[in-house]
């Protein structure tokens, strides 16, 4: 199992900390395994969950691919122009050393929160304006 239930519990209490103060949205999805790339499958997974709908084109997604413990980080065009490649290649490198050392939930959650920070420079939450456009939880497949 990728994530126990009180790991999950946890990750999820990062994203909606990260997601409070931010317009932003942050997704993670869990996919057992796919054989072929997996930006490519994250593409996929941004336009099918709906990140690519975000009013401020805010959205970042994190697939993870639990069998084979590989995954991508995509930000839509309205974050990426403010935080550019060299932002996510940090995230990824930042994931991967957690991963490598079993501790999936801390590097989730410390993802969770560094995004969170860079939504909140560029996207803050606007009080009654903000609506959370998409659930905050994990989904799976």
């Amino acid at each position: 199992m990728f994530l126990s239930k009180d790991d999950e519990s946890k990750v999820i209490e990062a994203l909606r900390a990260a997601e409070a103060v931010t317009s932003g949205e942050i997704v993670l999805h869990i996919e057992s395994s796919w054989p072929g790339d997996v930006y490519a499958r994250a593409q996929h997974w941004f336009k099918k969950l709906k990140l690519n709908r975000t009013q401020h084109r805010n959205g970042v997604l994190i697939l993870m691919l639990e069998k084979q413990c590989r995954f991508a980080i995509i930000g839509d065009l309205g974050i990426h122009q403010h935080v550019g490649q060299d932002f996510w290649t940090a995230q990824a490198q930042l994931l991967s050393d957690y991963l490598k050392q079993g501790k999936q939930a801390e590097g989730l959650c410390l993802l969770m929160t560094q995004i969170g920070e860079q939504l909140k420079a560029h996207f803050p939450h606007q009080g009654d304006q903000d609506q959370n456009e998409l659930p905050d939880n994990i989904s799976h497949s």
